[in-house]
């Protein structure tokens, strides 16, 4: 069951347990948790951090926790592309503002979320 409220005409098309890498240059860490995709949006919600904090301060980055589910309108989608690298198979999905958002399983599949986002 999902634990997301839906507008009336919303749907919910499935749900994950997965990866979320931030935007390059945004704020935010690596992090596993579930991923819900409606027919109008996709929404993840961060359940625990894989800490790599220290290792990107170690090489000069800034990391900022959020505990904030991260919610991307079907409408503000520009495009949706895959990377299906032997063991890391992403789906990045870039919005209006240009940034680029990534969910990744590792080894499994990633056809299925691909179609449900594709999905109106």
């Amino acid at each position: 069951m999902s634990d997301i409220f839906l507008d009336t005409d919303e749907k919910i098309i499935d749900t994950w347990s997965i990866n979320y890498f931030p935007p390059i240059g945004g704020h935010g860490e690596i992090c596993n948790g579930k991923l819900t995709v409606t027919n109008k949006r996709l929404h993840f919600t961060p359940k625990s951090l894989i800490n790599i904090k220290d290792t990107l301060q170690g090489i000069g980055g800034n990391v900022l926790k959020s505990d904030e589910p991260i919610i991307i309108l079907k409408s503000k989608i520009l495009r949706i592309e895959t990377s299906n690298k032997l063991f890391n198979k992403k789906i990045l999905i870039t919005i209006e503002s240009g940034q680029t958002h990534s969910f990744g399983y590792g080894l499994r599949s990633i056809e299925s979320l691909v179609n449900a986002v594709k999905q109106n």
